[in-house]
């Protein structure tokens, strides 16, 4: 899955570097982060823009993943990515965007382990680890 992203990223003239930025975070903290990162309440972090029409799915990720509480700890609750059980699921419509989303946030904003490269775009990141 790596080399196809790296592949497309590149035939659009990115720059990819593969870098580990963690296991997922635990689902309540993520939570709150994510809503905190989208309402912009921290002026020293970048703003955080979705775009509706491009990316109707993300938002759709985003507004449906359902939590559940499993032994006192919340998470998401991933049982439509189960194909077998939920073969007629759309699965883009799944928490698959929103996790990607929440761990790319999670690695820039809280970790620090991929930072912002002011002067080259706005969507221009640089691995801190490299």
């Amino acid at each position: 899955m790596w080399r196809l992203n790296q592949k497309v990223l590149k035939r659009n003239f990115w720059r990819a570097v593969k870098i580990y930025i963690d296991k997922a975070h635990w689902h309540f903290d993520q939570f709150f982060s994510t809503g905190s990162w989208l309402r912009h309440r921290d002026p020293s972090l970048p703003e955080i823009l979705v775009n509706r029409d491009r990316c109707p799915k993300l938002i759709s990720s985003i507004q449906g993943a359902p939590a559940k509480t499993t032994n006192g700890k919340t998470e998401k609750d991933k049982a439509l990515e189960n194909t077998t059980r939920y073969p007629t699921i759309d699965q883009t419509e799944t928490t698959h965007f929103s996790d990607t989303f929440d761990m790319v946030n999670h690695a820039v904003l809280q970790l620090k382990r991929i930072r912002s490269n002011p002067g080259r775009g706005a969507s221009s990141m640089r691995s801190t680890s490299a």
